[in-house]
């Protein structure tokens, strides 16, 4: 229903806006890692949102490089060419971006390839297959190596089991992100795994 309606806007800006203040707060102990928050579609394309982004990195003080915003890949092509111009403002930014779910929508190799993205994210129906899936296999070890040719990082996404891992690693993908990493937590407890671990990720 939110999606359907403006309710989603509101609903994205509090997100974004707790976030980043989350976000500062870890910067301000000493964290050197960055925040991801979901954008929905009508986010997407809504002309104010690289405006709001930029007042509320200022207002919050985080470092732009500390913030990653995730769209899906459907969202993207529901009107490529202003896609690419948002893409291209929130980069003039300091912003990143990544692709989240890719793999289920239907982008084309010419948009990606024009798409100035930072991150793609597999989906994890496709990570599960690891190990009992040839298939899924052969589609992973593919966005590995096209986006390898591309300057952009892949995560995994789902990763639960430890063999999942040494497949990934094999293939030179670089970031996981799954309840093998960490459960959903209390941002306190959050800090003290994230201090342990510099990157969020198995991989590296």
């Amino acid at each position: 229903m939110a999606e359907e309606s403006d309710l989603i806007l509101h609903l994205d800006r509090w997100t974004l806006a707790t976030a980043t203040r989350q976000a500062q707060a870890w910067v301000s102990q000493g964290w050197d890692g960055w925040m991801a928050v979901n954008l929905s579609a009508r986010s997407l394309g809504n002309p104010e949102l690289l405006e709001y982004v930029g007042r509320i990195l200022k207002n919050e003080g985080l470092p732009p490089d500390r913030l990653m915003l995730e769209i899906t890949e459907s969202a993207a092509m529901r009107d490529p060419e202003v896609t690419i111009r948002l893409l291209k403002q929130l980069n003039a930014l300091g912003v990143s971006v990544a692709v989240d779910d890719f793999g289920l929508g239907y982008s084309s190799l010419a948009y990606l390839k024009r798409f100035p993205v930072h991150q793609l994210k597999i989906d994890q129906s496709f990570v599960q297959g690891i190990g009992t899936d040839h298939r899924d296999e052969r589609l992973i070890e593919a966005v590995i190596a096209l986006t390898r040719g591309l300057g952009v990082k892949v995560l995994a996404e789902g990763v639960e089991r430890a063999d999942q891992v040494a497949w990934l690693r094999e293939q030179g993908c670089s970031l996981a992100q799954g309840f093998l990493v960490g459960h959903p937590a209390p941002p306190e407890e959050l800090l003290k795994h994230l201090q342990k671990e510099t990157r969020v990720t198995p991989l590296n």
